[in-house]
């Protein structure tokens, strides 16, 4: 059951999945898609935040290696006796669930549903049961928010 749940989990973060061909975006799409970009950081806002991860999936290209920052609700599970950490929101449209998973590397968990501001570097993982990649963060820091 938990495997279900997970694998669930792990797909409603990939959103309503296109490829950038299909959704008819250019790549160079961030720098004009009104991401608040301070320095080297891209910054999800909370007004298109929706929006904005999906456009971050559909043109991972443009966005792996970048470093993004977001606030969201801090989860976790376990897949084959593995814990696996998520980042991200409910929403009331398509999908239900917006984010990423993340990568921890030495930074403690937090408790499950903790609002966190995560910021980290976007990777792209393959896994091989589901046949295809995936997008995380590798967690450079993250810190407990008022929600």
């Amino acid at each position: 059951m938990k495997k279900i749940l997970l694998l669930s989990i792990s797909l409603l973060l990939v959103g309503c999945f296109a490829s950038a061909d299909d959704a008819g975006y250019s790549h160079g799409y961030y720098e004009t898609a009104g991401f608040n970009a301070t320095g080297d950081i891209i910054r999800i806002t909370d007004s298109d935040f929706d929006e904005q991860i999906r456009q971050i999936q559909w043109n991972r290209q443009d966005f792996l290696g970048r470093v993004i920052r977001f606030e969201g609700t801090f989860l976790y599970s376990y897949w084959d006796g593995e814990a696996v950490y998520f980042v991200g929101r409910s929403s009331d449209g398509c999908c239900g669930f917006h984010g990423f998973e993340v990568a921890l590397n030495e930074i403690p968990r937090f408790d499950d549903e903790t609002w966190v501001e995560v910021t980290g570097i976007l990777e792209e993982f393959y896994i091989e049961d589901a046949g295809r990649y995936f997008l995380r963060l590798n967690v450079i820091e993250m810190s407990e928010r008022e929600n």
